[in-house]
């Protein structure tokens, strides 16, 4: 399976994937720390203020297939703007995107649209979409747009959903009940929320540990 990986970069890319081509897409989105960024070859340095998202991905060749997972960390007055367009063009393609997304600031912005097309002629088809966003103050704006059009009747399954939520406090309480404090409890909830997103795609132990650097650095600030 081939594999793309962009971390805190605009992205517009057109791809086409033939005949039992398989392809999976991570995209990492979150403020680095000084001490990551200086010694993380190829990453960027810091959370530009707009980063956009910009994915058109044909499956055009019989069984070809890709996974799309997408998890961000928006902070201060960065705006994320995703959209994904998938099309389903032959017999037995498979799509499966997830994308999570936490905002941390009053001005920390992020739009999401997702776009699955089935065609005609694409038989067997099985496809989902889904978008999750957790709002960590109020003031933070989070849109999300799954869109899903079928144009063949004999598909297997397609499927989307979005939510957007505030931070459950219940939880945060929940676990400093059990003598967690305030501050490591926020970090369990928040972790497991944005890692729930990559627990199917490869990812490396660097990708790993500077994304779960980003996510304390933020929470230290609050």
């Amino acid at each position: 399976m081939d594999r793309l990986v962009f971390i805190n970069e605009s992205i517009k890319q057109k791809l086409s994937l033939a005949e039992n081509e398989a392809l999976e897409i991570l995209i990492l989105t979150y403020p680095l720390t000084r001490a990551s960024a200086d010694t993380t070859n190829g990453f960027q340095q810091s959370q530009t203020p707009e980063i956009s998202i910009d994915l058109d991905i044909s499956l055009d060749g019989e069984g070809s297939s890709v996974l799309i997972r997408q998890a961000s960390l928006v902070a201060g007055e960065t705006e994320l703007s995703t959209r994904v367009s998938i099309e389903h063009n032959a017999k037995k393609c498979r799509s499966n995107l997830l994308s999570k997304c936490v905002l941390s600031d009053r001005t920390s912005k992020s739009s999401w649209q997702g776009n699955v097309l089935i065609n005609p002629g694409a038989k067997d088809t099985i496809t989902y979409e889904e978008n999750r966003n957790l709002l960590l103050t109020q003031g933070a704006k989070a849109q999300s747009e799954p869109n899903l059009e079928i144009f063949e009747g004999d598909i297997i399954s397609a499927g989307h959903a979005s939510a957007t939520g505030r931070f459950e406090y219940e939880q945060l309480f929940y676990l400093m009940s059990r003598g967690i404090d305030e501050r490591t409890a926020k970090s369990l909830v928040v972790r497991g929320f944005l890692l729930g997103a990559l627990a199917d795609v490869s990812i490396t132990e660097a990708e790993l540990e500077h994304f779960e650097q980003g996510i304390e650095a933020v929470l230290e600030e609050k």
